[in-house]
């Protein structure tokens, strides 16, 4: 690949991460992404898992649970809240999602604190 190509790559890979980081909190889809890096969803899958090394929806919830841990550390909302306001549709798929990246319940986190 030409160096002007992946230079091409990288900026519209950027346009959508720039995307991600200020929408992580919505319900953001594959689809939303790849239109605003201006590829189809099938391409941006591949360039995204190329250049990040991993796949779109394992970055978007590293962004929510990272989100979540500063919230956690805070220690002023409720885990509810911090679930929703992260990004999360459920408390439970975020108390799961949680556990698995951090080998710990967002209370116990928390209580770290």
């Amino acid at each position: 690949m030409s160096a002007g190509r992946r230079r091409i790559y990288y900026e519209r890979l950027g346009r959508a991460l720039d995307y991600l980081s200020q929408h992580y909190t919505e319900p953001v889809t594959l689809e939303d992404a790849a239109a605003v890096s201006g590829f189809s969803k099938y391409h941006f899958s591949r360039l995204f898992k190329e250049y990040m090394n991993c796949n779109f929806y394992d970055y978007l919830v590293d962004l929510r649970v990272r989100a979540a841990e500063s919230m956690l550390a805070a220690g002023e909302l409720p885990i509810t809240e911090i679930a929703l306001l992260s990004g999360f549709s459920s408390i439970s798929t975020f108390n799961r999602t949680f556990r698995q990246k951090n080998q710990c319940t967002p209370g116990e986190y928390r209580a770290l604190f």
